[in-house]
């Protein structure tokens, strides 16, 4: 098995009221992905991630933090 990196540049912001695409019956806000699929997460606990392709998701704050670096 070989070691893999990928390398992809991605806007984020931390997931706030108002950047969710609707509230799941649980009261949990989601996000919908490129796959059509609801991505739960809590309010500022979480990044919201935009891709080249427009594609959003959720990655949780502390993995966040720990695995992206700001680009200047």
């Amino acid at each position: 098995m070989k070691t893999n990196r990928k390398i992809a540049t991605v806007q984020a912001k931390i997931f706030e009221p108002g950047d969710e695409d609707g509230i799941d019956p649980d009261g949990m806000p989601y996000i919908a992905t490129l796959e059509n699929q609801h991505h739960r997460g809590a309010h500022y606990l979480n990044y919201v991630c935009t891709g080249i392709q427009g594609e959003r998701w959720l990655v949780e704050k502390v993995i966040f933090e720990e695995t992206y670096e700001e680009v200047k």
